[in-house]
């Protein structure tokens, strides 16, 4: 039943079935240090077939300066007779705490698909509860494993499953362990999905991280982690060019990178003197302020035109002062007749007034009629005013 359910499971591996299959047929639990770069080979078959590629640990024992491994042969041709170097790393160190050149592998060891009790002593002390690494170099490939000083260890291998790639991880545990922590992995580009626990008796746990009660590992050492890719959201590129002077937002003349389906606000700003015509390129807007959608890579340009002034109408203001009396206009004070430029439109105020007592204001006549001293009105046309000042005697008569 439950190879039925590893086979249908999605995601799983021929490598991952290959080892529960031979787990089972050999009636032993999956104590093999499966390391990781042996379980690479198989998936990816990128180095040469060596015994690295070989061999399965089914049991170790680190003890003393005693090594010894039940090995596996998995392949259908013998091992020929080898010599291998043998070096002990502890933890994350690089350089080997003690190794053993030349160690010889001889006779009739692991002829094919069977399995031997290999052992060997070495020039160096394992130390009680110490955790070692393993490296067993021959000449054509590498055999790897983990292994804690102080006598016989069961291994628990973690597989991390990303569709067609695999990678293996190990650590090692005595009965006198309580917990294995275990922890999901964090390749970049791959989210995590769930662990797969039911070859320990358990079942599906979405939980990154796990406190592995080593009694469960009693009927099989075996679990699985799964991960799916992420996928990328597609990038594309908006680049603006400016013809003209002005500048834009986002920058001109650089590449501005955005997700698909970004929204993204485009705005153009004019110098001086000049002012913003359209959008040309992949886009053709008269707005200086759009919005688009990235759904694809776009080229634009901003064109920004030279401002031309506007023609300016100016009409004349002709004033004709009649009596003993004066004008005032734009700050200026006119005693005589005069004549004055403005634009269409402009404001014009006028005041009329006279210091002599014997001269009072009449009136405004011409085109503008009314005897308010003060006048004002917006110029549209040529315009002809008279202001009337009248001598002020007993006979009430003026002199012209």
């Amino acid at each position: 039943m439950l190879l039925k359910q590893l086979f249908m499971r999605k995601g799983i591996t021929p490598v991952i079935t290959f080892v529960l299959i031979l787990s089972i047929i050999m009636g032993v639990a999956i104590t093999s240090a499966f390391f990781v770069f042996s379980l690479q080979d198989r998936v990816l078959g990128e180095l040469e077939k060596g015994y690295g590629d070989q061999l399965n640990i089914i049991n170790q024992s680190c003890e003393g300066n005693d090594l010894k491994l039940f090995l596996e042969n998995t392949h259908d041709e013998p091992m020929e007779p080898s010599y291998a170097t043998i070096n002990v790393f502890v933890g994350g160190q690089h350089e080997p705490v003690f190794s053993e050149s030349e160690v010889e592998f001889t006779g009739e060891f692991l002829e094919a698909g069977g399995s031997d009790y290999f052992e060997v002593e070495l020039g160096g002390s394992f130390q009680d509860g110490e955790d070692y690494r393993i490296l067993i170099d021959f000449t054509a490939d590498e055999l790897s494993f983990l292994c804690r000083g102080g006598g016989n260890h069961d291994v628990l291998t973690i597989i991390h499953s990303y569709g067609d790639d695999d990678e293996g991880e190990q650590t090692s545990f005595t009965e006198d362990d309580d917990f294995i922590t275990i922890s999901a992995d964090e390749r970049e580009g791959y989210d995590f999905l769930e662990w797969d626990l039911t070859n320990i008796g358990k079942g599906i746990s979405e939980d990154e991280q796990l406190d592995i009660d080593v009694d469960e590992l009693e009927d099989g050492n075996l679990i699985i982690a799964y991960y799916e890719e992420i996928d990328e959201p597609e990038i594309f590129v908006l680049y603006i060019e400016v013809e003209g002077e002005g500048s834009t937002v986002p920058e001109k003349d650089e590449t501005h990178e955005y997700e698909e389906g970004k929204s993204v606000d485009i705005s153009a700003e004019p110098e001086d003197g000049w002012v913003f015509e359209r959008w040309t390129g992949d886009i053709d807007e008269e707005d200086d302020e759009i919005n688009i959608q990235m759904d694809q890579d776009l080229s634009i340009v901003a064109e920004f035109e030279e401002e031309v002034p506007e023609p300016v109408t100016e009409h004349n203001l002709t004033v004709n002062i009649n009596g003993d009396g004066y004008v005032e206009i734009a700050g200026e004070t006119y005693f005589e007749d005069f004549e004055l430029e403005f634009e269409e439109d402009e404001e014009v105020e006028l005041k009329a007034e006279t210091d002599e007592d014997d001269w009072k204001w009449r009136e405004w006549t011409g085109d503008i009629e009314t005897d308010d001293k003060k006048i004002s009105f917006e110029i549209e046309e040529d315009t002809n005013l008279d202001a009337i000042f009248e001598y002020d005697d007993d006979n009430g008569m003026t002199p012209w």
